[in-house]
């Protein structure tokens, strides 16, 4: 899918909030794109394939330089299934406290943010890995994936008005509608977390086309 500007869910806004700048409306727009994404993991993409180098177990992912990194959903390692299992850093020095000094094939990995993934073996050979990962928008993006204006517009839409109108002392301050709006976009979030969890969503490398402001 292509990408879609940010400022077409603009006239599903405005219509709403009668004398709201429309930065503020654009604004309030973005973050219930990014609240969306950051809660659901409905924008997941499949990163270019990494491969391993001896001696080392630190690996940064690639991912659209217009996004950020929620989570790793899955760590596909040397075509191995299941894939590894994720785990705090915290968790790998619990149960192995000479983990970052171990060699061999991994079992577990741990993100760290903002997109690194640190493997609890340092590997012996080289093998092939590749991560599914949940991403959002960065604050500076004027464009998102189309899936979110196609499938979850309206919610979205809910979402920026519920920012807005939740805005005391402001003139479309509105807390009945407001709280309306964000029962709506939570609903949604959870339908499609439910979704993303069953694999929709996801975008292969070779289909991402970065937007750069």
């Amino acid at each position: 899918m292509a990408n879609i500007q940010m400022t077409d869910w603009l006239p599903f806004v405005q219509a709403e909030v009668h004398g709201c700048p429309r930065p503020m409306c654009f604004d309030a727009i973005r973050q219930a794109v990014i609240r969306f994404c950051a809660e659901t993991m409905i924008w997941r993409y499949e990163c270019p394939t990494i491969s391993t180098i001896v001696g080392v177990n630190t690996y940064q992912l690639e991912i659209p330089s217009y996004s950020q990194c929620v989570s790793v959903r899955s760590l596909n390692y040397n075509n191995r299934k299941p894939p590894l299992e994720e785990r705090t850093v915290e968790q790998l020095y619990k149960t192995d406290p000479t983990w970052t000094s171990e060699t061999g094939a991994a079992r577990y990995y741990a993100f760290r943010s903002p997109n690194v993934i640190v493997l609890d073996r340092v590997p012996d050979e080289i093998v092939q890995m590749v991560a599914v990962v949940a991403l959002k928008p960065r604050q500076t993006q004027l464009e998102v994936d189309e899936l979110l204006f196609e499938d979850y517009r309206d919610a979205i839409t809910s979402g920026a008005l519920s920012r807005l109108m939740l805005m005391p002392g402001k003139a479309w301050y509105d807390a009945a509608n407001g709280a309306r709006h964000e029962a709506v976009f939570q609903d949604a979030r959870d339908k499609a977390l439910s979704r993303a969890n069953h694999g929709y969503g996801t975008r292969q490398a070779a289909r991402a086309k970065p937007q750069y402001l």
